[in-house]
Order: structure tokens, then C-alpha cells, then sequence
């Protein structure tokens, strides 16, 4: 009888999606509402105005107080599901497709019902248990894979810890001191990192639970050090929650409860006895062999992205099965921190070139004299702010839509009445150091005077990144009405059968609790097929596929800022 903590994991489970909705609950009016960055229901419009019969619709469902179980699971995954499909950009972190697989398997291990007999034990499907170690397998040797196929210099030379911790998303206070360590010891936590990421995930599906407990002690020591010096939302505590879940003990079969030197023992008795421990080895063959079955169909599609040649010998009903259900998020394929982000270069006096942090960071600023004085919009969680609450989906708007919304808008630094016009500002961020031997030989630190305030960072101006736009430009209010049409305008009743006031009163009412104001962003996205391309504006492809395209050289990525390349292909960014 295989033993697995269900109930522990399965109330974990719920903790993670309640801190999941609760930190999209704190974002969602500025990134999806009517003056969000990307409004949900300009969105979901285009959707039902131009493919409504394929457009998917979730059922409307009443609280359910029994949770655990897999009815409450499944409205959690499809609710999920649709603010992942509706969130477009601000939503594709591999965290989010984690949670829907884990979601998955949390469903093949709930039971269907609530059991109002806490003494009753049901044994955890062997299958389901299986697929969910191998999951967390698959996912951590991925992540110790790709760092070594990126070919990333940070990686192979072991100093990615030398720009990770001032280049990552969301610095902790203890990510600065963890910066000020020396040289020798941010390589050797290189080195365990990726062992751990690497050959050692091989401990996570070992048969013995003693292994399996080893390498799941290996994975919360690793994920415990990111948690204390980055802000990674809930992907830590979700890998801690697999990792918990290996320290579990499969027991086999089940010993009769039979006296073996009672005198009553008789050999009938015995060859029951036996036949029976026959017949439960047998049941324990067949139910590995369906677990390794459903283990390799559920994953090979998505990890095999690390063999091409392989990829590409996978039977044709494999491949059309995995794209069959692509767009519910069921597998993805993962690769955290392929390369290292901010990393710069300086040339010294004898012509080498050295490495440095260089943390990219878009700076809005505002004037209402013509242009003599520029002050600097503020936002929550950029460099300057210390306070870090938790991850958020955006940072600093750098779009035109985005200038032409502030342009309109009364706001910090500028109260009483919009600006004149609005700019971007490259500059390049490092954590300031401490006075080490190590740190002075850097070329860019900027060494900090123990008698001096406490500062954080230090930055460096690179370009202009936006030019200065007015708002009584009329190029740029043509520009964003022709990409962005007002989200004002309600939808028409001949294009679909629910109106957007019905939705948002729907959306209400079935999450008052997470709401405090009405947004609507529901339903399932579309299938890829119907998406429109970005440059064209057809169906029926993807703006990567599209042949009137003649490639990404004129937009910028918005990863890094730079042209060539699109966000997916962007050297420099973090899985």
C-alpha cells in the first residue's frame, strides 16, 4: 500500500491558490481594468466580436464549502485557468503554468466526495502519485538543463550569483547582503545549484523513499535560500509543497495480521497466506506499469524540448495529443533562469572587457514647463522602493498607450493637473557595496563610506528611451485609439449573448470576497487558432508564422527594450 500525505498536500494546494488570486486581487484594476494596461474587457471584445462560436464560456458555480475534494479543486483550476488565458502578457510566468499542472494532478488525488468519516482510509492512486513526483522531476531537471544549453557565460563560469541577486525581479533586503558575500562562496552556491537542478534530480523518483527524501531535502534547502533573498510570489512555497510531499514511505504490501507463532497457525492458513502476498506483488507491478504509462504521456511532449532529435522521433498521435489540450495548460515545458539578465560590460585601460551588473530600468518622467524641469513618476516596487509586498505582473508602463493614459491622468508627481508631456529614461541599476578587498576591484561599484546613510542602489544613465510626447499630439491620440479602441463601449447584442454589465454583475457576485471592485476577467481564451495576428491583424496564425512579417527588426522587445528580437527569442531574459 503506497502511503502519500494527500490531505497535507491537498490543503496546501488550496493555501497556494488563495495566495495566487490574492496577489492578482491587489494588480487586477491596474493591469486589466478600463484604465488598466491591458483591459480585459477590450479583450475579451475582440474575442466575442470576431469568434464568438469559438470563444469558451465557464459555468457559473455556488460557493462550495467542502474543499479538498475535487469539485472545489476543479472550479479553483478552471478559474485559474481563465485569468492565465485573459491576463496576456502579465500572466505567461512559469509559476502560473505550475500551478494549473500541479492543479491537474491535485484533482487525480482528491477524493470526489467529502467523507464525513475522518477514520476511514482510501489508498492514494499509485498513477496519480507517480505522475506528481515525476512532474517535479521533470521540472527541476529542466531548469538545471537549460542553464547549461543556454550556454550562458554566467552559468559555465559559476558567477550568475554575482548578477542575480541585484538583476532579479524583486530584490529582498537580504539580497544586498547576499551580493557583499566573497567571490569564492556565490560560486560554490552556483555549483550546488546546479548539481541539485541536475544529476541530483534524479533522487526525486529513486524507488527507495530514502533517497526520495534526500533529494527532497536537497530541493527545500535550495528553494528556502531563493525565498529569503528574492520575491518570487508563490513558486517557492509550491516547490517546498512537492518537495514535502516526497517525504512519504511506501509500505508495499500489507502484512496479515496473523501471529506467526500462534499455535493456531495451521498450513492452509499458510498457503492463503502466500497466494495473497502473490497477488498483492502483482497488483504492485501492474500499478507501476500503469503509473510509468501515464508519467511518460503526460510529460514527454514538453521535456523533450531538451533533445530535438528526440522531439522529433515522438510518434505523431503523441505530438497531436499534447497540442490537443495545449491550450488548457495541462504540461508545459519549464526553464528557470536560462540566462542571466543585467549583465554588462566595461572596457578597462588595457583594452579587456569585464563583466558588470547592469539592471535595466525604464524611468517615466513628466514636465509642465516646457521642459525645463522633469520629475520622475513613482512606482510600487522599482528599485528605489523598499517595500516589497509581493510579486507584481507589471512594472513600469513604457508603451504609448501607456504615456497617452498618464498624460490624461492627475497623479503622483503631478496632483493638481496633468503634465505637459511625458519621456522615458534608460538607466542602468547595481546594488551599492560594501568596502571588501573583492568589491573595490570592481570597476563600476560604488563602494559605500561606513559613516555614510544606508543606500541601496546606485544607477548610471545610458539613453533616452522614449522621446518626449505631448499630449496634444494628435499623432499619438490617433495611434493609440487605432491600436487601443475606448473599453467604454458596450457590447453589441447581435455579437454575443452576454452583455458586459451582465458580466461583471456575474463576476460579482460568484467573488465578492476577492473583488472590492467590478472586473471581468472570465471565461476561457480562445483556441489558438482564432487568436489574430499582432501584425496583420488575420486569424488562423500566430504573428511568429505570419507571412507578411518580415521579422521582429523594427519592434522592440519588451523584455529587454531592444530591437531584433521578440520577447520569446530575447537573449537576456529570465525564464
Amino acid at each position: 500500500m503506497l502511503v502519500f500525505p494527500r490531505e497535507f498536500f491537498l490543503i496546501c494546494i488550496c493555501s497556494v491558490y488563495a495566495l495566487a488570486f490574492a496577489s492578482i486581487r491587489t494588480q487586477v484594476r491596474g493591469l486589466y481594468g478600463e484604465n488598466g494596461i491591458e483591459p480585459v474587457d477590450v479583450y475579451l471584445r475582440s474575442v466575442k466580436l470576431n469568434y464568438a462560436p469559438e470563444s469558451h464560456d465557464a459555468s457559473t458555480f455556488a460557493w462550495i464549502p467542502a474543499w479538498r475534494t475535487a469539485g472545489p479543486l476543479t472550479l479553483l483550476w478552471i478559474f485559474y485557468l481563465s485569468i492565465v488565458k485573459c491576463g496576456q502578457t502579465f500572466m505567461q510566468f512559469q509559476w502560473d503554468s505550475f500551478l494549473l499542472e500541479v492543479g491537474v494532478l491535485a484533482l487525480l488525488l482528491a477524493p470526489w466526495w467529502h467523507r464525513s468519516n475522518t477514520d476511514e482510509i482510501f489508498e492514494t492512486p499509485a498513477a496519480a502519485v507517480w505522475t506528481l513526483r515525476f512532474l517535479f522531476f521533470k521540472f527541476m531537471l529542466m531548469s538545471g538543463a537549460v542553464k547549461i544549453q543556454s550556454r550562458c557565460p554566467t552559468w559555465l563560469e559559476l558567477t550568475a550569483l554575482d548578477f542575480h541577486f541585484a538583476t532579479q525581479s524583486l530584490p529582498l533586503p537580504l539580497s544586498w547582503y547576499a551580493l557583499q558575500a566573497p567571490p569564492i562562496i556565490n560560486r560554490l552556491a552556483v555549483a550546488v545549484t546546479l548539481l541539485i537542478e541536475g544529476p541530483w534530480t534524479l533522487f526525486l523518483i529513486a524507488p527507495h523513499p530514502t533517497l526520495r527524501r534526500i533529494g527532497a531535502i536537497q530541493q527545500i534547502a535550495l528553494q528556502i535560500s531563493i525565498l529569503l533573498t528574492g520575491n518570487y510570489n508563490f513558486f517557492n512555497l509550491l516547490t517546498i509543497i512537492l518537495a514535502a510531499a516526497l517525504l512519504d514511505s511506501d509500505s508495499g504490501a500489507t502484512d496479515c495480521d496473523i501471529d506467526p507463532t500462534s499455535s493456531q497457525r495451521v498450513s492452509w492458513i499458510s498457503r492463503v497466506e502466500s497466494a495473497w502476498h502473490t497477488f498483492q506483488t502483482h497488483r504492485l507491478v501492474m500499478k507501476a506499469s500503469a503509473a510509468s504509462v501515464w508519467v511518460f504521456t503526460s510529460s514527454v511532449v514538453t521535456l523533450s524540448v531538451l533533445d530535438q532529435s528526440f522531439q522529433q522521433s515522438l510518434p505523431s498521435f503523441v505530438i497531436s495529443t499534447y497540442y490537443s489540450t495545449e491550450k488548457y495548460r495541462i504540461t508545459s515545458a519549464y526553464g528557470l533562469f536560462r540566462t542571466m539578465t543585467g549583465v554588462g560590460t566595461v572596457q578597462l585601460g588595457n583594452g579587456q572587457h569585464v563583466s558588470v551588473v547592469a539592471r535595466p530600468e525604464i524611468i517615466l518622467e513628466g514636465t509642465k514647463d516646457g521642459g525645463l524641469t522633469w520629475k520622475a513618476y513613482h512606482f510600487k516596487y522599482k528599485p528605489d522602493d523598499r517595500s516589497v509586498a509581493r510579486t507584481p505582473r507589471g512594472q513600469t508602463p513604457g508603451s504609448s498607450h501607456d504615456v497617452k493614459r498618464l498624460l490624461d491622468t492627475i497623479r503622483d508627481p503631478f496632483p493638481d493637473s496633468p503634465p505637459h508631456a511625458i519621456r522615458a529614461q534608460l538607466y542602468y541599476y547595481d546594488f551599492t557595496r560594501l568596502n571588501t578587498s573583492w568589491n573595490q576591484a570592481l570597476p563600476t561599484a560604488k563602494i559605500l563610506d561606513n559613516s555614510s546613510d544606508p543606500q541601496w542602489w546606485t544607477r548610471t544613465f545610458v539613453r533616452k528611451y522614449l522621446p518626449a510626447l505631448e499630449r496634444e499630439n494628435p499623432s499619438l491620440t490617433a495611434f493609440v485609439e487605432h491600436h487601443w479602441p475606448s473599453s467604454v463601449s458596450k457590447l453589441s447584442p447581435e455579437t454575443s449573448e452576454v452583455s458586459a454589465s451582465e458580466l461583471r454583475q456575474w463576476i460579482n457576485q460568484v467573488l465578492e470576497w476577492l473583488c472590492s471592485e467590478p472586473w471581468s476577467p472570465v471565461g476561457l481564451a480562445e483556441l489558438r487558432e482564432s487568436r489574430k495576428c499582432h501584425h496583420c491583424g488575420q486569424s488562423g496564425h500566430l504573428r511568429r508564422d505570419c507571412p507578411d512579417d518580415s521579422g521582429p527588426s523594427e519592434d522592440k522587445c519588451y523584455q529587454c527594450g531592444e530591437t531584433g528580437h521578440w520577447a520569446r527569442n530575447c537573449p537576456g531574459a529570465k525564464a
